[in-house]
């Protein structure tokens, strides 16, 4: 079988047609006629037209009198007057975007560069004069099994205008297999559209007819994946076997010459291992159903080859016999065995002649049937079932029912809408009925070959190829994939790369988010680069996320926390790299905290749900990074983002806090207290731990607390609140925290 998907055979089909078409109108024109291919199709395409009066040969259309290969010209692909778009291609009489795999895109024409002479390994390389384009190198012999058709090698085995010879064009309505013309696909293909394929491997139509692979994937035993199966290899996109492949024999690309056969990967001109030699074939005529017996001798459809015998394949209660699948049980001319014909007046019951229908069957016309389970006589003669889409009628206790076939499934519970749902593309129904797939993080769900995955929204990639994360990158503002993945934008001197809208720009170093937005009232929250020290200070310039919405923006982000064990405390000096603006877990290093709180005037605390609260006062002072300082508490005026105010304190320490405690606000004024006295809002009633927590976790707007493990890394949450920013809990020392938020200064 040709390994070319369904349109990549067409395309290959056609590559020797201009050629052919050619020589056939010049000599029926006295030879007048020309045949231009030319870059005037219908939007700046190829155009194969002849003008060779009212009367054209086989293969073109007569469209207002020139002749046209309407499988190739985009300005009447398919039918004469159908234009193809502009960025459009014309791919065997369809306008497609791209070209299936195994042709090529060559001025609005999808071609097949291993047999095109007039692009012949790649578009424009045209063959000299008297040469012929085979396996994509010009020469005067054709290879890997094709034949010479005027200036063109063609596959006589499919070729539907050299099929068996050359110039024998196949009757409209008819296709081409094993070299005959016929409705039938033979030697164990399928009938797709109007072409044979092979759904073993053809990834337009792998398992079933219009079971497309996806773009990254390829078609192994029927089945799309990534790898080819058995004992296939990969050479352009098509599994092959390269034991048996006169066009890929050894190798990929290896073709055979002219006049010998691929067998056990060598080309040679006597095939080995007990194999027969059949065109440039090596075979087993004990089971090739395209050479099953004897070359050339192929089985018809849903027939096999077996011991060089083609022989039906019957499904259910029914065997084979020449005469076709037949009942034995039932059938009058098979009855009990193959050929045994009843005497006239006879019935054929359980396999026995018979005059009447024995073993609780009845008599319907000449045969005798079982009503409960015959899809012809279902319930009582003459009921018949009906078959339903993608399924088998089928008769289940005189109930006529419908067999859902390979993946497809009645997710809808209609009956008259049949099989309605292919399982393997449905992403509500992905490889079993109601099996939804979830939507990735910017993308929309999608279901291929019974897996679940995700086709990005718009503006989102998928940049780190994981889909499980979803399509993690705003391509609309990453500086590192600018409009598309890994696009880079370019930095230069004192400046830094920026993406506005996919489009890369530079953009001055600020000191800070909220100078960048001073600067550029425009500019959308995203990742940016500030040198809070300026050219002369020891901090180098570093990147940030800014806040440009909350609060009238230039929010600079220090730290981010989903909630999750394990993630480093506000005051830490490790850094995390998530997305804050996402809500992924985000920390810069103490440096550069303490250069943004050095130049700041206050601080915000912003949770998933746009809630928030507003301190006067910066988070951190210049002693962050000292060992174990515990800073005196600030008086704070705090903001709720519905306005409620109130007085607190705020302050953090880097002393003892291995089970929490390193940060908090709390309430003001004081208030009584666990241990007796008041400390500006935080009692510090553990010198051992607990540092900025009141009576544990009391009275406290933000707090750190991990009564279960001390390995420093507390989650955080609210146990009072203030207006819109809610309480999360009374006073949990559990692991992590339901507090989801970002800390920004400005």
């Amino acid at each position: 079988m040709d390994s070319l998907s369904v349109q990549a055979r067409r395309a290959r089909c056609l590559a020797g047609l201009i050629p052919i078409l050619a020589a056939s109108l010049s000599a029926c024109a006295g030879g007048t006629a020309t045949l231009d291919v030319v870059g005037a199709g219908g939007h700046g395409g190829a155009s194969a037209a002849v003008d060779a009066g009212p009367s054209c040969g086989p293969g073109l259309t007569d469209c207002n009198g020139v002749c046209v290969v309407t499988q190739l010209d985009p300005k009447n692909c398919g039918t004469c007057g159908n234009a193809c778009p502009d960025g459009d291609v014309c791919s065997v009489g369809t306008c497609v975007s791209s070209c299936p795999t195994g042709t090529l895109a060559c001025a609005a024409s999808c071609v097949d560069p291993k047999l095109d002479p007039s692009h012949c390994g790649s578009c424009a390389n045209v063959c000299p004069p008297g040469q012929v384009c085979s396996a994509g190198i010009c020469g005067i012999d054709c290879l890997g099994g094709s034949t010479k058709c005027g200036g063109a090698c063609v596959d006589e085995q499919s070729d539907p205008l050299s099929c068996g010879a050359c110039g024998n064009a196949c009757p409209s309505g008819q296709v081409c297999s094993m070299g005959v013309c016929g409705v039938d696909c033979l030697g164990g293909s399928t009938l797709c559209g109007a072409a044979c394929v092979d759904l073993q491997n053809d990834p337009q139509n792998c398992g079933a007819c219009g079971n497309a692979c996806a773009a990254s994937q390829i078609c192994s035993q029927g089945t799309c994946g990534v790898t080819c199966l058995g004992a296939t290899v990969q050479c352009a996109g098509v599994c092959v076997k390269t034991l048996v492949d006169p066009n890929n024999c050894g190798a990929c690309g290896n073709a055979c010459p002219q006049g010998q056969a691929c067998s056990l990967g060598v080309c040679t001109a006597q095939c080995q291992g007990g194999s027969a030699k059949c065109g440039a074939l090596c075979v087993d005529l004990k089971d090739d159903p395209g050479h099953c017996g004897a070359c050339g001798k192929a089985c018809v459809a849903n027939q096999a080859c077996s011991s060089g015998v083609c022989s039906n394949l019957c499904s259910g209660v029914t065997s084979s016999c020449p005469s076709g699948c037949a009942d034995l049980k039932n059938d009058p001319n098979n009855c009990g065995a193959c050929a045994n014909v009843c005497p006239g007046g006879q019935l054929c019951s359980q396999g026995v002649c018979s005059v009447t229908c024995e073993g609780g069957t009845t008599l319907c016309g000449s045969a005798c049937v079982n009503t409960s389970f015959d899809a012809q006589n279902c319930g009582g003669c003459g009921q018949v079932c009906m078959p339903a889409a993608n399924g088998t009628a089928v008769c289940n206790a005189g109930t006529c029912a419908t067999l859902c076939s390979g993946l497809y499934q009645n997710c809808n519970g209609v009956a008259a809408d049949g099989c309605e749902t292919n399982t393997s593309t449905s992403a509500p129904n992905c490889g079993a009925c109601g099996s939804s797939c979830p939507a990735p993080p910017h993308a929309d769900p999608t279901c291929a070959n019974s897996q679940c995955g995700g086709a990005c929204k718009a503006n989102w990639g998928n940049c780190d190829a994981n889909m499980q994360n979803g399509c993690e990158v705003d391509l609309l503002t990453d500086a590192l994939h600018c409009g598309t993945c890994a696009k880079v934008c370019p930095s230069a001197p004192n400046k830094y790369p920026v993406c506005n809208g996919g489009v890369c720009g530079l953009m001055d170093i600020s000191v800070s988010c909220k100078a960048l937005h001073a600067s550029n009232p425009g500019a959308a929250s995203g990742n940016y680069k500030i040198d809070p020290d300026g050219p002369a200070g020891p901090l180098a310039p570093f990147n940030v996320y800014c806040d440009m919405a909350t609060s009238g923006g230039g929010w600079t982000i220090v730290a981010a926390y989903t909630g999750a064990d394990n993630e480093y405390p506000l005051t830490s000096d490790v850094e995390a790299i998530g997305n804050p603006l996402d809500f992924a877990h985000w920390n810069l290093n103490q440096a550069k905290k303490m250069g943004i709180s050095a130049i700041s005037t206050e601080s915000v605390f912003v949770r998933q749900d746009g809630t928030f609260i507003h301190a006067d006062k910066p988070m951190f002072d210049s002693h962050l990074s000292d060992p174990g300082v515990i800073q005196t508490p600030q008086a704070i005026t705090l903001t709720s983002s519905d306005n409620s105010v109130v007085s607190a304190f705020m302050g953090y320490t880097t002393n003892g806090i291995s089970a929490g405690g390193d940060f908090g606000i709390a309430m003001s004024p004081d208030g009584w207290t666990c241990a007796g006295f008041t400390s500006n809002g935080f009692d510090q009633n553990n010198p051992g731990g607990y540092r900025y927590l009141n009576c544990g976790c009391q009275r406290l707007y933000i707090y750190s607390d991990s009564a279960q493990s001390s390995d420093g890394d507390a989650g955080y949450d609210v146990n009072t609140g203030l207006g819109a920013w809610s309480a999360t809990n009374g006073c949990d020392g559990s692991e992590g925290g339901a507090l989801v938020f970002y800390a920004a200064m400005r």
